[in-house]
């Protein structure tokens, strides 16, 4: 069973202009290396499935 915490953190403005747009940053750098992979992921497979079916076309 996963559990979540929530940590809340009150920064002085200065820590969180600085803070901010880093994490930001990082958080879009995730997203789009993810988004990078489940790509890469989706191009393998169909390639996968489209040599399959190729094989099974030339049996027929």
């Amino acid at each position: 069973m996963s559990k979540e915490t929530i940590l809340m953190m009150k920064l002085e403005p200065k820590l969180c202009a600085e803070f901010m747009p880093k994490a930001a940053r990082k958080r879009m750098h995730d997203y789009i290396e993810r988004h990078h992979h489940a790509l890469e992921y989706d191009n393998d497979l169909r390639s996968k499935i489209k040599k399959t079916r190729t094989l099974y076309a030339r049996r027929s």
